[in-house]
């Protein structure tokens, strides 16, 4: 009995510590500093300084990033790792599980640990935060690259006082408050860890700040924040400026009046070495576009929805965000089912208020959708669901590559976004055209304190409840049934409800990137600027011809290659009886291939239906 009880009373005062051990580190301050004057190297230093108590000690790396969906912590590129306690080194050793933690001992005594490691940017495009964010003119800092924290600390409950370290004379960009700045150091009010890590820096010495809302104007503070890789790039039209002046606007109306910020930053990379992404956040975003995005007429239509997607986010993803997707920290797994709702619904209201705002217009928003129909998978469509592409996101965001036809992508984005036309339709005929999607939002999205980051979580059973609210319907079966639908062809019901219907033609799609590359309606594949073969859908003429994807086309018809001969040879088929030859390029063999094709140039438009009421237009006016 008394050894039992000295047992108890050793194993009581061991959890004892732990926790005591625990609240040491949650009451504390981290003290951050990263040094990213070394951008033109691609490589950022860090120092950190983080008050412990002796003991094991378990260090981990973000693995799980909020708003990418997946394990994308670049663990990979973390180097030079030093820990110290009182000037003498202290051992680690990685967790044998999970690689993004390491364990350590802190000796006796020791109240403050100090940290230093390299951050290294990869060579090549990597995805999202992980990618390539910096060259000799400019860098973009997440500042999850570049810190360790306490594992079994919420990093709600750890505060930072970070520092960031940048060339001299480059401009500043982001959502967190400075308190003063030394010299190269600007030093920022402190938030906690998760704040932290997601508010990025960017920095550049081509640098402008364009106000769009002032502090203390009705919808407080809105500016995009531009690096560029030459002064050019910053020259945006006015007119430009004022559609973003007015998408604030439009977005506060979608939003019920709320916005939950307290100040908002568009962190836009304009370069045309560091590729096109998006990462939303909930008081900025980090958009990564071509150097002439915002400069360049032609450049921006391309993608006018960029700025627009992410500044939806920060209502519908950052404050709404499905319970999924809330894991307490960066080292738990994910749960991505939501995505429907979190990026499909983001998809649809960031075309809708570029649309509204000015930095689109109709006829292009309507090209854009018939470019979606005519490229969504149909041969994936008939054993993979809509569901499946969001259950399956964290691998799927890695593998939207070759043979997508039948691999199926992240088509929760772009298929949802047909899907909740058809829901703003719908509501709009049960309403009479009193409501839409709209007031659905003002509801779901537009709760609690102006100003005020929060996030608050969800579940499909709101979002059918919060539907009924403004609209009685059976929302739950339409929605289950276009999420769980294993039919050929993408769902038309929204588009022919807007008004339009799907047509084809021999022009190419004005909203398609790849114009009359794509080829995925006619002869079955795309291309891209090089020749090469970047998918083929099964059953076309290429494909029972034996073309498949990273084939780079030679010769057309016994013709050298460019995008006019295949172009011509596919349109004077349709007036042939011969088949179009292709000699491709194999991995380094050659194929050849002799495709029946007779069809003629099909690329996907919509046209009007004359009896139907034009729906798009209503969903496209603005509302300020």
């Amino acid at each position: 009995m008394i050894r039992s009880w000295i047992m108890f009373c050793r194993a009581l005062l061991a959890g004892l510590l732990a926790v005591f051990s625990s609240i040491a580190v949650a009451d504390s301050t981290m003290r951050l500093s990263v040094d990213v004057r070394d951008a033109g190297r691609r490589l950022y230093h860090t120092e950190e300084e983080l008050a412990v108590h002796p003991g094991p000690l378990t260090l981990q790396y973000a693995k799980w990033i909020p708003g990418e969906h997946m394990v994308s912590g670049p663990i990979q590129n973390l180097v030079n790792l030093h820990v110290f306690a009182e000037g003498k080194e202290i051992e680690w050793r990685r967790d044998l599980v999970d690689l993004w933690g390491f364990h350590l001992d802190v000796p006796t005594g020791v109240n403050q640990l100090k940290i230093s490691f390299d951050y290294i940017m990869p060579a090549g495009q990597g995805q999202y935060g992980s990618g390539v964010s910096s060259h000799e003119r400019l860098a973009l800092l997440n500042w999850y690259t570049n810190l360790l924290s306490p594992r079994d600390i919420s990093p709600d409950d750890v505060t930072v006082q970070a520092t960031f370290v940048k060339p001299r004379n480059w401009g500043v960009g982001t959502s967190l408050v400075a308190t003063r700045a030394d010299g190269e150091a600007v030093h920022y009010a402190a938030v906690s860890l998760t704040k932290l890590n997601d508010s990025p820096v960017l920095t550049g010495e081509y640098f402008r700040r364009i106000e769009l809302s002032p502090a203390k104007g009705p919808y407080g503070e809105h500016a995009l924040d531009l690096a560029a890789d030459s002064p050019g790039n910053l020259e945006v039209p006015q007119a430009r400026i004022d559609a973003f002046k007015k998408l604030v606007a439009e977005e506060r109306s979608v939003g019920g009046g709320i916005g939950h910020y307290s100040r908002y930053n568009w962190l836009v990379t304009l370069s045309d070495t560091l590729g096109y992404n998006g990462v939303e956040h909930h008081e900025s975003s980090n958009d990564h576009a071509p150097a002439a995005y915002l400069a360049d007429d032609d450049t921006f239509k391309k993608s006018p929805d960029l700025l627009t997607h992410e500044f939806f986010h920060s209502w519908n993803g950052k404050y709404r965000r499905p319970a999924g997707l809330i894991n307490g920290g960066f080292t738990l797994p994910m749960k991505d089912d939501g995505l429907w709702v979190y990026e499909g619904m983001t998809e649809y209201y960031g075309l809708v208020l570029a649309t509204r705002s000015g930095l689109n217009d109709e006829a292009r928003y309507a090209e854009y959708i018939a470019a979606t129909l005519g490229q969504l998978s149909l041969t994936g469509r008939r054993w993979r669901s809509l569901q499946d592409t969001a259950d399956m996101a964290p691998i799927l965001y890695g593998n939207n590559g070759n043979w997508y036809d039948v691999r199926r992508g992240t088509d929760f984005y772009d298929e949802m976004n047909l899907v909740w036309l058809e829901v703003d339709c719908k509501i709009r005929e049960l309403t009479h055209g009193a409501k839409s999607l709209d007031d659905f939002c003002h509801i779901f999205h537009g709760q609690g304190e102006n100003g005020v980051p929060a996030v608050k979580g969800y579940d499909s059973a709101e979002v059918y409840s919060t539907l009924n609210t403004v609209a009685p319907y059976d929302w739950k079966s339409l929605l289950e049934k276009r999420l769980s639908s294993k039919e050929a062809l993408p769902p038309m019901a929204g588009v022919e409800a807007a008004g339009w219907r799907l047509v084809f033609s021999d022009k190419p799609n004005t909203a398609d990137q790849a114009g009359r590359q794509n080829y995925m309606c006619s002869i079955g594949f795309n291309l891209d600027d090089s020749g090469a073969v970047t998918d083929c859908r099964a059953g076309s003429a290429a494909y029972k011809a034996g073309v498949g994807p990273d084939m780079k086309l030679l010769a057309v018809n016994g013709q050298k290659y460019s995008a006019d001969v295949l172009y011509l040879a596919v349109m004077q088929a349709k007036h042939s009886k011969a088949p179009i030859t292709l000699d491709l390029d194999n991995q380094g063999f050659m194929r050849h291939c002799t495709v029946d094709y007779h069809d003629g140039l099909r690329y996907p438009h919509l046209e009007r239906i004359k009896e139907k009421e034009d729906v798009l237009a209503k969903i496209c006016a603005p509302r300020t």
